[in-house]
């Protein structure tokens, strides 16, 4: 057998081009059998099971959406994948983050709800989560602009949740200033240790800047239930008038709870670098500084540069900035049905 290529004869070897014939067959024989060569399987969304906690017992019942082993990755193909929380680039840390982000796939971030308050009781299809596209906090894409009234009210009805009108009045002889800490190695900490190295030497700072304005109010450190004491108390040492709470291990796994409350009712402001309990305050009136403009409660709360004025929080327009931060928040039943979805999905990613 022969073909003429430009001004050459080639012959080609029969008896070779059999043999070549004989393996592409064999191939393709194990492709269509062994998993390491057979066709993945077609998916919209992708989550992985490790990650599904049980403090996020999300459920997909959208057609093509699948929760699967991590190990089982590269038998499915995917448009979108949904993951929990972000990398934190510790050690030993999840690679399902890695993985994600390489593939290049758009995906869907989850998060416990910022309005923390009465979000986690009753039952499980009403719990909230934050979902927005590649981040949970502000940096992310959530569809929420210029948002009706609609989600806020359904939450407000959903968690009982009141907003008291702002409270600037300053009792001279019994209010304080109230620091809420945070567990030192959560993802939504990663820009404070970037620029302050680490969390004693933010604590410092924020303690200074205090003193700096109202040398004689007290000060009140709040620690989260996994912050570390040398976080704090290296910082705190020998300092006038800043004591730890005495109500701050009074507290449920999700909410600040009763002790939480306790401390709230006597602070003249709070300051936190991007706790949700800032959200909380804004919601009870109570004046809060906000350090991180990525925080979901910073448009809630005053710049570190107000400080010394909190009357300017008579000069924040909650209603439209919690309209808008409601359709950041979907219930695990709106996951799983797909009112979240039906949301997201307008960006056409």
């Amino acid at each position: 057998m022969a073909t003429l290529a430009g001004d050459e004869l080639v012959a080609f070897d029969e008896k070779k081009l059999a043999r070549k014939w004989k393996t592409i067959q064999r191939i393709a024989r194990e492709e269509e059998t062994h998993p390491a060569f057979s066709p993945k399987q077609p998916a919209k969304v992708i989550a992985f099971k490790h990650q599904l906690t049980e403090s996020f017992p999300i459920e997909f019942a959208l057609e093509g959406w699948q929760i699967i082993d991590f190990k089982d990755r590269d038998k499915w193909k995917t448009d979108y994948y949904f993951q929990v929380n972000v990398d934190k680039y510790i050690e030993d840390g999840d690679e399902a983050y890695s993985y994600i982000a390489n593939t290049g796939k758009p995906y869907m971030v989850c998060e416990l709800s910022c309005f923390r308050e009465n979000s986690y009781r009753g039952p499980k299809d009403n719990w909230l989560y934050t979902l927005g596209w590649f981040h949970f906090l502000r940096q992310g894409f959530f569809g929420n602009k210029n948002c009706k009234p609609d989600r806020w009210k359904k939450i407000q009805k959903l968690q009982n949740i009141k907003l008291h009108p702002w409270n600037t009045k300053n009792n001279r002889h019994g209010d304080y200033v109230l620091i809420c800490l945070q567990k030192v190695n959560d993802s939504t900490l990663l820009p404070m240790h970037e620029t302050h190295g680490k969390y004693r030497n933010w604590i410092k700072i924020c303690i200074n800047q205090i003193r700096n304005i109202y040398p004689r109010i007290p000060i009140v450190i709040r620690p989260h239930l996994r912050t570390k004491e040398n976080n704090y108390l290296k910082a705190i040492d020998g300092l006038h008038d800043v004591t730890v709470s005495e109500t701050w291990q009074q507290r449920n796994f999700y909410e600040g709870g009763d002790g939480l409350q306790t401390d709230l009712k006597g602070a003249r402001f709070v300051v936190a670098y991007n706790s949700n309990v800032l959200t909380q305050c804004s919601l009870q009136g109570i004046p809060a500084v906000c350090w991180d403009i990525r925080s979901m409660a910073s448009e809630l709360c005053l710049d570190p540069g107000d400080m010394h004025d909190i009357t300017r929080v008579h000069d924040i327009k909650r209603e439209p900035i919690l309209h808008n931060l409601a359709y950041t928040q979907w219930t695990r039943a709106e996951i799983r049905d797909g009112q979240a979805w039906e949301h997201l999905k307008q960006y056409g990613f």
